[in-house]
């Protein structure tokens, strides 16, 4: 069994890309991932959001999760 996870592939014009994925804090499967690939960096909390006035900024309907995640990436000159 997998954990809940969002994988995440991102680019930028002089930057190496760089392909990720980010676990939801909580999930059952957190400390028994099939494919070991749980690290503490990796996990985020999701936060439920119920406003519907919050949701319409996104065109989305409620309820629905709000999940920050930072990605950093390199120079391609530093690679």
């Amino acid at each position: 069994m997998r954990p809940a996870h969002i994988h995440l592939r991102v680019s930028a014009a002089g930057h190496r890309p760089v392909t990720t994925h980010a676990f939801i804090a909580g999930d059952e499967y957190l400390q028994s991932d099939a494919a070991f690939a749980v690290k503490d960096e990796l996990i985020v909390s999701a936060a439920r959001i119920d406003d519907a006035s919050v949701a319409a900024k996104w065109d989305v309907t409620p309820p629905f999760y709000d999940v920050e995640f930072a990605i950093h990436l390199v120079n391609a000159s530093d690679a």
